[in-house]
């Protein structure tokens, strides 16, 4: 990869640390006008790059490994993949009977899955 599109939203140009090219990557930065949100961000995207993409939301931080998702989706003939994980909850976990605590799980992973914010397009 020699190019990286960082889609900055609205407001994008108040972002400090700016630079053009990283570890030998250059970046492009597209940014809103005015708010449109990310699917809007993400359709203008195309307009700059005609080929398969990786996209991360900025705010999703998870243990995957790019490569699979990639593999996956190509072998599932799938025009988009998007990743789920189980959710971790911040707090110590609970068991109660009644007002006496019969067990403490710290930070585990609970059984519902959200956005990575991770997809292959």
């Amino acid at each position: 990869m020699d190019e990286a599109h960082i889609l900055t939203g609205f407001r994008g140009d108040d972002r400090e640390n700016v630079r053009e090219r990283w570890n030998g990557i250059s970046l492009r930065y597209l940014r809103e006008e005015k708010p449109m949100g990310t699917l809007w961000s993400v359709r203008n995207l195309f307009n700059y790059v005609q080929e398969d993409i990786v996209l991360r939301n900025g705010d999703t931080v998870c243990d995957i490994y790019i490569g699979d998702i990639v593999d996956f989706s190509l072998s599932q003939r799938k025009a988009a993949t998007g990743v789920a994980v189980k959710i971790r909850s911040p707090y110590s976990i609970l068991s109660t009977r009644g007002r006496e605590v019969t067990g403490f799980r710290e930070r585990s992973a609970l059984n519902h899955y959200i956005n990575a914010g991770t997809y292959y397009l």
